[in-house]
């Protein structure tokens, strides 16, 4: 559930089926024009297993508080990607942070991405108490 602050950002970082959650949220914010600013990080292996993009970038054009970064660790030249490639880390995060430093962070995803998005958020000076996670494991 979106937190109802609508001066804080909220920042979401989907790993793989870890990003049903969040369709939901943005969606919703999308369809009741909430003002919050929305950013959301979605990291996958491959272009073809990265869930609801188009309704995604469907939303982030209606939406203009709605922005997505988008990532996959396994490009391949068969499938066509126009976002970013490689490990989302707090190299990758850091420029896309711009005025979202107190912001609410929810994070979803393997065990493994939500322990590597909570210690990238936290060595970009993220409060803990801002951070939300949920961790979907055995996909």
């Amino acid at each position: 559930m979106l937190h109802r602050n609508a001066q804080k950002p909220a920042v979401f970082f989907a790993g793989g089926i870890g990003i049903t959650p969040f369709r939901s949220i943005i969606k919703d914010a999308t369809e009741r024009r909430l003002p919050h600013r929305l950013t959301l990080f979605y990291s996958n292996r491959t272009a073809g297993s990265t869930a609801f993009l188009s309704d995604i970038e469907s939303w982030q054009g209606r939406n203009a508080n709605f922005r997505l970064v988008a990532t996959i660790t396994e490009p391949s030249a068969d499938e066509p990607w126009k976002y970013g490639t490689g490990l989302m880390n707090a190299a990758f995060i850091k420029p896309h942070l711009e005025g979202a430093s107190h912001a609410i962070y929810y994070l979803a995803g393997p065990p493994a991405f939500v322990t590597a998005m909570r210690a990238a958020l936290e060595q970009l000076g993220a409060d803990p108490d801002d951070v939300r996670t949920e961790e979907f494991s055995g996909y």
